[in-house]
């Protein structure tokens, strides 16, 4: 399905638009004030990274709900300012992928109302690639190697956790629904790219909107300054094929999307369409 996504729609405006069904976006459609607060993978808030609204614009029947879901990065450095702004979306729900150490060393701004629901999966390379860097010797290669272990480890081992999210998705009341981890681009990017999956969307598309994060995800993460730049650069880029490697992993199991969708996800056929039915128009 030619699923296009906000921070997609602007990556691929910068491309050209080099996928051939997306030259029928009506972009005046759009308000200037929307595409400068919501759109593209900007800065929703001041002090955040990034906050992705999932939604798509009308490129085929069945258009995500405006609104419903949100991805970002972590929110301890939010302003009031921002927790008002962040207030008005109605947020319900809050879920938090990072590990509990992260959390604990950064915890949350949470705007009224905002129910924050630890989700964590701990960042099981964290000392490896903490060792490499500092060592400064480390190789994009051997940064990149590294990050496919967590990306494989977060769709296989920690598949429950995704359940969970997915669990949580589907409670009325839980709606409005932000998930995050400390970037907001690996965990998060997961999570995102297996909610595609269960709305249908193509895998082409789900690669496209997670290298969307490249062009508008603020790199200001601390990182070793003996580390080597092309290790540093490594951590910061996007991977689609360590995503769709991961992808690949979480279906292996179950032989199929489906199968992924039923007995990993949780997503019985009831409560698939259960699933599109509160996500989708």
């Amino acid at each position: 399905s030619n699923f296009i996504t906000m921070d997609s729609l602007y990556w691929l405006k910068a491309q050209l638009i080099r996928f051939g069904h997306v030259d029928k976006l009506k972009l005046e459609g759009m308000k200037e004030e929307r595409k400068a607060v919501i759109g593209g993978g900007l800065s929703v808030l001041i002090a955040m990274m990034e906050l992705f609204e999932i939604e798509r614009l009308e490129v085929t029947p069945g258009a995500l709900r405006h609104g419903v879901l949100f991805r970002s990065d972590a929110l301890h450095k939010l302003t009031d300012q921002d927790l008002t702004r962040l207030a008005e979306t109605g947020l319900a729900t809050v879920c938090d992928l990072r590990g509990r150490h992260e959390a604990a060393a950064s915890p949350s701004r949470l705007p009224p109302g905002a129910r924050a629901v630890p989700l964590p999966i701990e960042p099981r390379i964290g000392a490896s690639l903490r060792d490499l860097l500092a060592n400064g010797a480390a190789t994009r290669a051997e940064t990149t190697r590294l990050l496919g272990v967590a990306y494989l480890n977060y769709a296989t081992e920690q598949l429950p956790v995704y359940r969970q999210l997915f669990d949580l998705i589907l409670e009325d009341e839980r709606r409005p629904l932000l998930f995050h981890c400390s970037a907001g681009k690996d965990r998060t990017g997961l999570g995102a790219a297996l909610i595609l999956t269960a709305l249908g969307v193509s895998r082409e598309d789900i690669l496209a909107d997670y290298v969307a994060t490249d062009r508008f995800w603020r790199r200001d993460h601390p990182l070793p300054e003996e580390a080597p730049e092309e290790a540093k650069q490594a951590i910061l880029d996007t991977h689609p094929a360590l995503l769709a490697a991961a992808l690949d992993a979480a279906v292996a199991p179950f032989r199929s999307e489906a199968g992924l969708l039923a007995d990993g996800l949780g997503l019985t056929p009831a409560r698939l369409a259960s699933f599109r039915a509160a996500l989708l128009d």
